[in-house]
């Protein structure tokens, strides 16, 4: 794959890789030196959910809630089977001229799904090791297409309750009250995600001659559902929904299902990572990985949607966290990408908390809107999730 299939002008599509890795992890070498071939180490890559249990959130300070019974939308879909085709997995050095394979599906998009609804902690991938060539690495690229297919699809087995029933997935009809569910397809445009690491990886010689490079994601509340109405109608997003927009001029619409990106962290380490969640002003989730000693790995933000309420939480948690690092108090600064096409200027972001803190609290963000560009602050209440 040559540097303009992966300049930094792509990474405005595709699966959104949330990739966080600690400088502290990979001072040092790791490979070997035959002669005059260059020196390697064997890779192993790994895919593995994180454990979690979402706890309704109890308190917090949010802003107005609107109480609407008839408003039949919910992010309480159960996954049974959630499956995304990867095609390659690779590291990429800053100048975009030197890059290294750890994972290749030379298959059709179906044949190189891969299921993430596994049971948690366990490798999705099963793959090899590959030698990858040491040298720092400024970049991960995560592939779900080829270039000349524009869209891949995942497809989603599941299950949610709306208006007093169980709604399944449908292939047909997209849910419907009569069981069992059925896989449905979502598409989504663009065929990868080239993402920055916030700290440089330095593959060298003191970790070994041979490492994990492991990668946890989180499902939970990924996927939200709704029944169509002109109440429910702006929650469809194009590119990630399956179903129609529900018309606005019609009392009631066929039933859509949504699916946020299943962002992922990556950590060379033995030790599982550690995934904290929040809910912040009720309608959105934050969710956070660190290694095993508390470093910070990455994070994403996603919608959070509660039958027959509806809540603005001041931000489009769409996006994935574009860095979290620790203040000297014990808090964290938390920043997501910029909106719009404007996800890499680091002078824009959908959501910056200088000082959140790791339980429940108050406290205000900034957050810039795709529409106007304007900076507001927002006030905001976070309980932190059991897991």
């Amino acid at each position: 794959m040559g540097k303009e299939a992966l300049s930094p002008a792509r990474i405005s599509t595709g699966i959104m890789l949330a990739m966080g890795i600690s400088t502290e992890l990979f001072q040092g070498c790791i490979g070997s030196d035959d002669g005059d071939r260059k020196r390697t180490v064997q890779v192993k890559p790994r895919l593995v959910r994180a454990e979690g249990i979402a706890a309704a959130a109890k308190t917090a300070t949010i802003p107005t809630v609107s109480l609407e019974p008839d408003l039949h939308w919910s992010s309480g879909v159960s996954i049974s089977s959630l499956r995304v085709p990867i095609k390659q997995i690779s590291l990429h050095s800053a100048a975009f001229d030197h890059e290294a394979d750890l994972y290749l599906c030379s298959g059709s998009s179906e044949a190189c799904q891969v299921e993430m609804a596994g049971t948690a902690f366990q490798d999705a991938l099963n793959a090899a090791s590959r030698q990858v060539e040491m040298g720092q690495y400024d970049y991960v690229f995560v592939k779900t297409c080829e270039d000349s297919e524009g869209e891949y699809r995942t497809a989603l087995t599941g299950s949610v309750p709306l208006d007093g029933k169980t709604w399944y997935t449908n292939a047909a009809s997209v849910l419907d009250s009569v069981g069992p569910a059925a896989p449905v397809s979502i598409t989504s445009h663009g065929c990868g995600r080239t993402y920055t690491l916030p700290h440089p990886l330095r593959i060298t010689d003191s970790l070994g001659a041979s490492v994990d490079f492991t990668l946890y994601f989180d499902i939970q509340e990924l996927a939200y559902a709704a029944l169509g109405s002109r109440k429910t109608a702006a929650a469809w997003t194009p590119g990630n929904c399956t179903g129609e927009r529900p018309a606005e001029t019609d009392a009631a619409s066929p039933p859509f299902l949504c699916i946020g990106y299943p962002e992922v962290s990556g950590i060379i380490s033995a030790a599982p990572a550690v995934l904290e969640r929040y809910r912040v002003n009720g309608g959105s989730t934050i969710g956070m990985f660190f290694t095993a000693d508390d470093i910070p790995l990455g994070g994403y933000t996603r919608r959070y949607y509660t039958e027959g309420v509806r809540i603005e939480p001041g931000f489009d948690a769409l996006m994935a966290l574009r860095n979290v690092r620790k203040n000297s108090d014990g808090t964290l600064f938390v920043d997501g990408f910029g909106p719009g096409g404007h996800a890499y200027d680091t002078t824009m972001s959908v959501f910056r908390a200088a000082a959140f803190s790791r339980a429940n609290h108050t406290g205000t963000f900034t957050t810039m809107t795709e529409a106007t560009l304007a900076t507001s602050t927002v006030d905001y209440g976070a309980v932190r999730l059991t897991r």
